[in-house]
Formats: C-alpha cells, sequence, structure tokens
C-alpha cells in the first residue's frame, strides 16, 4: 500500500470556510494537526440536522467525514465517486473473493505526474544489486513535486 497525500493548502481552506463557524477558521487553518486532511466520503448518508456551519470546537480537518449532501454542496460529481467506489468493491468481492467490509474511500492527493513518486529500474542495474535487497529505495523518489497535484479518490 502507498502512502496517502494530504489535500493541498487551498482545499482545506476552502472547507473549514465553508463548513466551519468563522470564529474558529483561523486557529483550525493554523493547526499543525489540521494539515494531515484525508477526506472520508460517505455518500449513503446526509448529515444530521440542516445546512449548517459547525459551531462545535471539536472541528477538524483530520479524516473529515464528507457527508452526500456536502458533496453535492459543493457540486462535486457524487454519482461519479460512488461509481467508482461500487467498481471497486466489485471486484473485491468477485475476482479476490474479499468481503471489503473494512474498505474505506478518501480524497486525498497525489503528484499530477503520478510516475514521479515510482519510476522503473533498468534490468541492468537490477543485475548488478546483491541478492535478496528491497528495490523500494531505487523505485521511489522521495522528493515527489507537489506544488502541481491532483485529488484523486
Amino acid at each position: 500500500m502507498e502512502r496517502l497525500y494530504p489535500l493541498p493548502e487551498t482545499i482545506r481552506h476552502a472547507l473549514v470556510d465553508i463548513f466551519c463557524s468563522p470564529d474558529l477558521a483561523k486557529p483550525i487553518k493554523t493547526s499543525r494537526p489540521n494539515k494531515d486532511c484525508l477526506i472520508h466520503l460517505h455518500l449513503g448518508r446526509k448529515r444530521h440536522g440542516s445546512f449548517q456551519r459547525a459551531s462545535t470546537r471539536f472541528f477538524s480537518l483530520r479524516n473529515y467525514k464528507m457527508h452526500v449532501d456536502q458533496v453535492q454542496s459543493l457540486e462535486l460529481e457524487a454519482e461519479s465517486y460512488a461509481s467508482t467506489m461500487a467498481s471497486a468493491l466489485a471486484v473485491l468481492r468477485w475476482n479476490t473473493k474479499i468481503d471489503a467490509m473494512d474498505i474505506e474511500f478518501v480524497l486525498s492527493s497525489t503528484p499530477l505526474n503520478r510516475n514521479s513518486i515510482r519510476c522503473s529500474l533498468p534490468l541492468h542495474d537490477i543485475k548488478q544489486l546483491e541478492a535478496g535487497p528491497s528495490t523500494f529505495e531505487h523505485t521511489t523518489n522521495i522528493f515527489p513535486n507537489f506544488r502541481k497535484r491532483a485529488v484523486c479518490l
């Protein structure tokens, strides 16, 4: 499994501006733990109550739960996300025979050029390695460019 990268600052700040009480916005935007923002999509339910900004002091962007009404209010493609999630669950169930009961889907970011994290290792370089070592260090860019990112499921 690969590392999930947090959403960029502009998206985090937009979520705070839209879904958080204005008097809590600044501390939440500058909070170090809130930089680790992943959005858990809950497309099978709506939030309780009417559309209101969170007035609680417990607003957090870490593992932020976004319900279908929030997805729709942001004019995101809920049906497209649901279709992608359903396809993944179907493959897990019918092709690999896994029940997928503990699978979670999140929105996170990735470098725009996805190959900037993983690269191939030429055969002649592999032949020069000692027997048994991992090729992970040789095929992973530990400094990918995150100035250009894509958000994906």
